[in-house]
């Protein structure tokens, strides 16, 4: 289970209790000491997972915030690697799975953030209850809530579809998301440490997807993990510098920008 430590504010993990056996990460990576956890930047005043490029966390939640996990579906959360060919072993696969259903919503919420503040990873929940957005919001968390990824938006739609926090359920991604995991379970289903995925897959039903909360979750984990974090543009530099010298009116040509120096 990952926790907030009260002195330094920073998320760490500890192993879990017998009460906690029914809703609980099970993790193959990323919780050795020297990894750079709780990653993080502020832009614009918000603050924002900071190793995005390494990988993603994919939510398969449920509607009705009360119940309890007799009733209803499950909720699932999966953490994943983008592929790294410098480390195939470790990447392009899931490393986490929380999958439970727990006796209040937050707790579901809570561990998914903490979550995305240990690996500095962006969460993408399945646009369904938008409850997460207002818990992310109310703790300044907004940052780490990814926005409709552009390869599950209809192309003839992207310039007017608005982008919220999570993926949209529409048939354009939904296909496109099924489209992505057989790919990957023709090509890589070795990679996969979890039976419970591959038993979801043999049994998934793409017109029903309620039963399959695993899946659900694993589909929009390879879909976002497909698609690579936008990259800052690089800083401008002006085209003419000035340099004070005594070679005064001479031009020098480098790496395409020109430098006059005086």
């Amino acid at each position: 289970m990952f926790y907030r430590d009260e002195d330094t504010q920073k998320v760490k993990w500890r192993d879990i209790n017998d009460n906690e056996k029914n809703f609980h990460w099970e993790i193959t990576w990323g919780l050795h000491a020297e990894f750079a956890s709780n990653k993080f930047m502020f832009k614009e005043g918000c603050r924002f997972p900071a190793n995005t490029e390494d990988g993603a966390i994919a939510v398969d939640s449920y509607s009705n915030s009360q119940g309890g996990r007799k009733y209803g579906s499950k909720a699932c959360a999966l953490i994943g690697r983008r592929s790294d060919l410098l480390d195939p072993e470790n990447t392009g696969k899931p490393i986490g799975m929380l999958y439970g259903r727990p006796s209040e919503k937050d707790k579901l919420h809570n561990q998914v953030m903490l979550a995305g503040e240990w690996y500095g990873y962006t969460v993408w929940y399945e646009h369904t209850a938008d409850d997460y957005d207002g818990y992310f919001k109310d703790r300044g968390k907004s940052g780490y809530l990814g926005r409709y990824p552009k390869s599950l938006i209809d192309p003839t739609k992207r310039e007017k579809q608005e982008r919220h926090r999570g993926t949209p359920i529409t048939p354009f991604s939904l296909t496109k998301q099924l489209d992505h995991g057989i790919s990957f379970f023709e090509s890589h289903c070795d990679k996969i440490d979890w039976v419970e995925i591959l038993d979801n897959a043999l049994l998934f039903d793409p017109y029903d997807r309620t039963k399959f909360d695993i899946l659900v979750s694993f589909l929009i984990l390879i879909s976002v993990l497909m698609e690579r974090p936008v990259k800052p543009p690089p800083p401008k530099h002006p085209l003419v510098k000035v340099y004070p010298t005594q070679n005064s009116g001479h031009i020098q040509l480098n790496s395409g920008i020109v430098e006059k120096i005086r």
